[in-house]
């Protein structure tokens, strides 16, 4: 009987795990809200967190298309909207302690916007140092070759050739990609200001506009970071050396 009852309990574990994972990105997150909403002593900074942390999950795949990116961002905004409102809707006394707690829907949606593209401003910040390691590892080891053959191009091993043809590759992959969720983020929250206007408010509208252009910045400042790291990585005293990396790197670029 002891064992029927621990399946049992096993069995449901597993149903609502389940449930859990089919759940869409915007059932997780209105739920979410909702539970924060009637939880939590904080519940602006914890809607938050609860937020970056979901969208976190969410955009952590490699090789995300824009418009998995774009539904995923329009799908948290829909959640946070329909969360809060959903957790008005209980009555009275949950609209009172809202007010009570100073959450306004306006200044929700506008740190949440802003959570999802820090969050992947973060997450290109992370994989472009990983890169840059990589990358200045394997310089090291062709400024190695490079000085065992004298510097004479055709003398040095292949394998350092490889490896620095390789790491350049994967800054210029890790740029690309970080570039493409920054830009399809922010195209996404201009789309649902647009989109969703009516339906929500003129100040949710512009605070989405705005933070769709930092985005955009943020794009810009991470391939800026980028070309940074693949200036020092093709540049040599020998101008001919220096010469054969920058073709290496437009080859990989192309």
């Amino acid at each position: 009987m002891v064992v029927d009852n621990l399946n049992l309990s096993y069995l449901c574990i597993i149903i609502y795990s389940n449930k859990e994972n089919k759940m869409t990105t915007k059932e997780k997150i209105r739920k979410g809200i909702v539970k924060i909403a009637n939880e939590s002593q904080d519940i602006k900074n914890d809607i938050i967190t609860f937020v970056g942390d979901e969208f976190k999950k969410s955009i952590s795949l490699k090789n995300q298309t824009a418009e998995t990116i774009k539904e995923i961002t329009k799908d948290t905004l829909d959640g946070v909207y329909e969360g809060l409102n959903e957790a008005k809707d209980k009555g009275q006394q949950y609209t009172d302690r809202l007010t009570e707690k100073g959450v306004k829907i306006e200044d929700v949606m506008k740190k949440s916007s802003e959570a999802m593209v820090n969050v992947a401003k973060k997450k290109g910040e992370n994989a472009l140092a990983v890169s840059k390691q990589s990358a200045e590892k394997a310089k090291e080891l062709f400024n190695d070759a490079a000085d065992r053959a004298k510097h004479s191009i055709d003398n040095i091993e292949d394998k350092a050739k490889e490896q620095m043809e390789t790491t350049l590759k994967n800054l210029n992959e890790t740029k690309k990609e970080t570039k493409n969720k920054l830009d399809a983020i922010g195209d996404a929250l201009k789309d649902y200001a647009t989109e969703k206007k009516d339906e929500t408010s003129e100040a949710i509208s512009n605070a989405l506009h705005k933070t769709a252009d930092k985005s955009k910045e943020a794009a810009t400042d991470l391939m800026n970071l980028a070309k940074s790291h693949s200036k020092k990585l093709t540049s040599h005293s020998l101008s001919k050396v220096s010469d054969w990396l920058k073709n290496l790197s437009n080859k990989v670029n192309s």
